[in-house]
């Protein structure tokens, strides 16, 4: 049943100051970044990848830096013995090749003629991930100033120091530290971590069409130390509010996780023809139920076998990977925290690989054309049928890099009740096909123009 009116304005003007008042999301990382003047350096999303091979770990990251008004130098203090040889650059199509694998997944299914033969999927999952370009096979290089020999950065492995000679080493290359740096890496000065640092020079940086600064994603190759964590606590400085990371994870045989194991997101959620085109607010709402559901701060999103021609033989080599590709499982795990919740730095480890695990959405088409058989099979999905637009059927994915807003209200994108999560659908014919953010926001529009003309003198 519709709200009454005065009830519907109260909601919509409780939603618009929430969404006014709420702290924007950033992405944390696992580094302090130092720049050449006093200005504070901000980091805008990061996404990290990381390889277990033997005793050998990589660790890649890519960073969107806000803006890079001055060169700076990242600090990544890793508990290990680095290998210098490992680092360099990487391709930033490597990073989304393994998001179209592992995201979260909106698929589009119809219903299968039940008067027809029985569907049976071929051997490679007809819902296959749109090609990035480049891929497959040898990935195409992203355009980088041939000036340094590392893209933009400078590389250097400066071993286990104090905060005394990393102040110095750095004041002398232009990058004045200050009490929020000598903090946030404070621990690792204890721990005697080694230092790794990235100089970026600023007039080798690309950036986009928005002015965005788009940094290389580069790695780095080291045999841990017993207990190794996640230096996540010494990035918080460089964003505000609540921080989100996500991680991908390949390791044999089993799949990496964190040494408190978190629970898996629902499977095959079923939503509304309404949630395409908000997939990603979807998905973060969902993400956020899940969240307050199971009192955790982190959720695995995929935990699935790697098949070996998903990634080009270059793209195994360039994240650490030696050896037979057959036995490779990929993890995907997503944090979400405030710096009040993370304590401490989350402990990375290997877990049995007892289960399939992808946050996968479906939109269902069900049968429309009267059956003409004696014995019909309905409830058989599969790929779109004939006269579908072959562009609906492309699968929807919730990239690393990208930022969404949870919608507020779940209800209408729901096509079934979520009973763990006590997320309920809205009922059936609430006119819920159109997409109820655009009511909504014209809603408010008329609303907020109404309480002008209300407020506006009379002449």
């Amino acid at each position: 049943m519709r709200r009454p009116a005065p009830a519907r304005i109260a909601g919509l003007l409780a939603l618009a100051a929430i969404a006014a008042l709420a702290p924007p999301r950033a992405h944390a990382l696992p580094a302090v970044l130092v720049g050449a003047a006093t200005a504070r350096v901000r980091n805008h999303r990061s996404h990290i990848v990381v390889t277990q091979d033997g005793e050998r770990t990589t660790l890649a990251l890519q960073l969107d830096v806000l803006a890079v008004p001055m060169d700076m130098a990242i600090v990544l203090p890793i508990h290990g013995e680095v290998d210098p040889d490992s680092l360099e650059t990487l391709d930033r199509r490597l990073f989304e090749r393994l998001d179209q694998v592992a995201a979260p997944r909106l698929e589009h299914v119809w219903e299968q003629n039940p008067c027809g033969l029985i569907y049976t999927p071929p051997p490679k999952k007809w819902s296959t991930t749109p090609e990035v370009a480049g891929y497959p096979g040898k990935p195409r290089e992203h355009p980088r100033p041939a000036t340094f020999a590392h893209g933009e950065y400078d590389f250097a492995v400066l071993g286990r120091m104090g905060a005394g000679e990393l102040d110095t080493w750095l004041r002398e290359r232009g990058f004045p530290m200050t009490d929020a740096h000598h903090a946030a890496l404070a621990e690792h000065f204890t721990a005697g971590a080694t230092l790794v640092v990235a100089r970026v020079d600023r007039r080798q940086v690309h950036f986009n069409a928005r002015g965005q600064a788009v940094l290389s994603p580069f790695r780095v190759a080291f045999v841990a130390d017993p207990g190794w964590r996640l230096p996540l606590r010494a990035g918080i400085g460089h964003a505000s509010g609540a921080q989100d990371v996500v991680i991908h994870g390949i390791t044999r045989d089993r799949r990496l996780g964190l040494h408190d194991p978190p629970p898996a997101l629902p499977a095959d959620i079923d939503l509304t023809a309404a949630a395409t085109a908000r997939f990603p607010s979807v998905h973060a709402a969902v993400f956020a139920a899940s969240r307050a559901a199971t009192l955790r701060t982190d959720l695995v999103e995929y935990a699935a076998r790697l098949p070996f021609d998903e990634l080009a033989p270059e793209e195994f080599a360039a994240l650490g990977l030696t050896g037979d590709r057959r036995d490779l499982v990929l993890s995907r795990i997503h944090l979400h925290y405030t710096p009040a919740e993370l304590t401490e730095d989350p402990q990375l480890t290997t877990l049995a690989h007892d289960a399939e695990r992808h946050a996968r959405y479906l939109v269902r088409h069900p049968w429309t054309t009267k059956a003409r058989c004696d014995a019909p099979r309905y409830g058989m999905w599969g790929p779109p049928v004939d006269g579908v637009d072959p562009d609906e059927a492309v699968p929807r994915h919730v990239r690393s890099m990208a930022r969404a807003h949870p919608v507020t209200d779940l209800g209408p994108y729901l096509a079934a009740d979520i009973a763990s999560l006590g997320l309920t659908a809205a009922p059936a014919g609430c006119g819920c096909s159109e997409d109820p953010s655009r009511r909504d926001v014209g809603f408010t529009v008329l609303l907020v123009l109404a309480l002008r003309r209300r407020r506006s003198p009379r002449m």
